[in-house]
């Protein structure tokens, strides 16, 4: 996914088993029910947490526990910012 033409940076949003439970009941006319979490959460490949090991990767963690939608988006460009140097 990534070459020297064209940089990735993947977002991981992280966060408790509660909170993303309860942001996926709350949807309405989705497919994916909140039923899918556990096996969903098994499967997943956490990104190191690390500060070190992220600075030299191409991905970023971002916390949404008990954040609204307009703060993680906020906190995703700040990282990214960082990431990039702008």
């Amino acid at each position: 996914l990534s070459s020297d033409e064209h940089r990735v940076i993947f977002v991981q949003l992280k966060g408790s088993f509660g909170e993303i439970q309860q942001r996926l009941e709350n949807r309405t006319n989705h497919f994916a029910k909140s039923s899918l979490l556990p096996s969903q959460l098994a499967i997943l490949e956490d990104m190191p947490s690390n500060e070190e090991e992220r600075k030299m990767e191409d991905y970023i963690v971002v916390n949404v526990d008990k954040k609204g939608v307009t703060e993680i988006v906020e906190e995703c460009i700040k990282q990214l910012e960082m990431k990039i140097n702008i």
